[in-house]
């Protein structure tokens, strides 16, 4: 878990989850929950993306109306067409 905002009603965090990309990495993304059901989830990386780290590095915080999000890649490469 790179990032965690507390809400009334739920959760939001920061995370890894399983990715379809050619390396078959993780993507980082941002996973809301709200009266313990996931709401919805935003994967932050493309399937282009090679991020090495298993872990995430990051922050996450809530305006009251967007969630923002940092992290660190710790390796990357591009897929060429």
């Amino acid at each position: 878990m790179g990032g965690l905002v507390a809400h009334d009603d739920g959760f939001a965090l920061l995370t890894r989850v399983a990715d379809t990309n050619k390396w078959k990495e993780t993507a980082a993304a941002i996973i809301r929950y709200t009266g313990g059901k996931q709401t919805f989830r935003t994967n932050l990386t493309g399937t282009a993306t090679h991020d090495t780290a298993p872990l995430l590095d990051g922050q996450l915080t809530w305006n009251g109306t967007k969630y923002g999000a940092y992290f660190v890649v710790h390796g990357a490469s591009r897929t060429e067409r």
